[in-house]
């Protein structure tokens, strides 16, 4: 297991950086926004754990992995598969839902897992936390979280998925400053619920096809930008409620309790 786990560190910084999931800058803005939310003991604890990545990094390792057919059992920890009509089954698994249930229960837990083990478990809690608060990551299988769809942005043609993974964070340049701007229409997340978070997300999916000719215009994301700014904080304050559940009674860098 140690080999295993050192090898694949070593593979992710030879990986090159590529767009997916919330693209790079949402996967940060939701690490970074869950970072002003905590103490600072959590802080060096967490950073204790990544042992030298930053939180950025820490925050889209899983995208940099996708494609590598040495861990194929993560490629669907991604997101969530519910058809329309349907609900979620929580006998389900390999999922979002049940992935960071999972990581989240054992690093809390941390019975006989080994340094190297928990930086993975914590990794997959960045970027899991990220993913669920995407709607289309919460979406249906028969377009592949809108995958399928294709679309035309601003004279570029592309799909509905990536229109929400970056294209009108990068387009409309949304800040950390944007998304804390938001705080008044949140409900801060009190408990962890990854299944309600997952089923918020998919309240807002009638907004994310509401779609006219296949064009993604100006009026369309004057609609989709709160939304994603939305949930961009709620991502981060989520992060930031598993970071300190996970870290709690964790020791810090000098051994001590707390």
């Amino acid at each position: 297991m140690k080999k295993l786990l050192i090898a694949f560190f070593a593979m992710i910084a030879l990986l090159p950086a590529r767009l997916l999931a919330w693209g790079r800058t949402g996967h940060h803005l939701v690490a970074e926004i869950a970072f002003t939310y905590l103490d600072d003991a959590t802080k060096q604890k967490v950073l204790h754990y990544l042992n030298g990545m930053t939180i950025e990094d820490a925050s889209t390792w899983m995208d940099e992995l996708r494609g590598n057919t040495q861990y194929p059992n993560m490629s669907t920890w991604h997101y969530i598969n519910i058809e329309k009509g349907q609900s979620f089954d929580p006998a389900s698994t390999g999922n979002v839902v049940t992935e960071l249930a999972r990581v989240v229960n054992e690093f809390k837990t941390a019975k006989g897992l080994t340094d190297e083990q928990m930086r993975l478990d914590l990794l997959i809690i960045f970027h899991l936390c990220g993913d669920m608060s995407q709607p289309l990551h919460d979406g249906y299988g028969e377009d592949k979280g809108g995958n399928t769809i294709k679309v035309n942005f601003l004279g570029n043609e592309t799909n509905l998925h990536s229109v929400w993974d970056s294209r009108i964070i990068e387009s409309r340049k949304i800040t950390m400053e944007d998304c804390l701007n938001q705080k008044n229409n949140v409900d801060a997340p009190r408990k962890f619920d990854p299944r309600g978070w997952m089923e918020e997300g998919r309240s807002f999916l009638p907004v994310v096809y509401d779609i006219k000719d296949q064009q993604i215009g100006q009026e369309y994301m004057d609609r989709a930008q709160p939304v994603i700014e939305r949930q961009l904080l709620l991502g981060g304050e989520r992060l930031a409620l598993v970071l300190k559940e996970v870290m709690a009674g964790k020791p810090d860098q000098a051994g001590a309790v707390k």
